[in-house]
């Protein structure tokens, strides 16, 4: 069976003035620098909705960035993620960094979630692949 790569965007938010195109192709560059195969589905929603799913999959009543949620028992499929751009806006400001870095650095960190990382108890180690992923793939962060 050939081994596929695949990652599907659906966004919620109007107005959202990003090219779904382009973070496919780099959701699809992330995975093959980190040598995965499977499918992914990113999603892009309202401050509320990912203050809603924070409260419902993680008990905590605010709003977020990012939230993946790996499904390890399903074939090719990896996982799904949920970005919300309007915090991820928020950070780019607080960083000092541009919005397409901003949510470049969430599609990878997601993706190193689907994959196991876990950057509050590795010491570094999801960090460090964040930053090198990032760099080798010529984002400014």
């Amino acid at each position: 069976m050939e081994k596929v790569r695949k990652v599907e965007i659906v966004s919620k938010v109007k107005n959202l003035k990003i090219s779904k195109d382009d973070y496919v192709n780099f959701a699809l560059d992330v995975m093959e620098k980190i040598k995965i195969y499977g499918e992914i589905s990113i999603i892009f929603c309202s401050e509320n909705k990912i203050k809603e799913i924070n409260k419902k999959y993680r008990n905590k009543d605010s709003k977020t960035d990012v939230i993946s949620f790996p499904y390890t028992n399903s074939g090719d499929f990896l996982g799904e993620v949920i970005i919300c751009p309007k915090v991820a806006e928020e950070n780019s400001k607080n960083y000092g960094v541009t919005f397409e870095s901003e949510l470049k650095k969430l599609v990878v960190h997601s993706i190193l979630h689907l994959i196991g990382y876990d950057h509050h108890n590795d010491k570094g180690k999801m960090a460090r692949k964040e930053k090198s992923i990032l760099k080798s793939l010529g984002v400014m962060y």
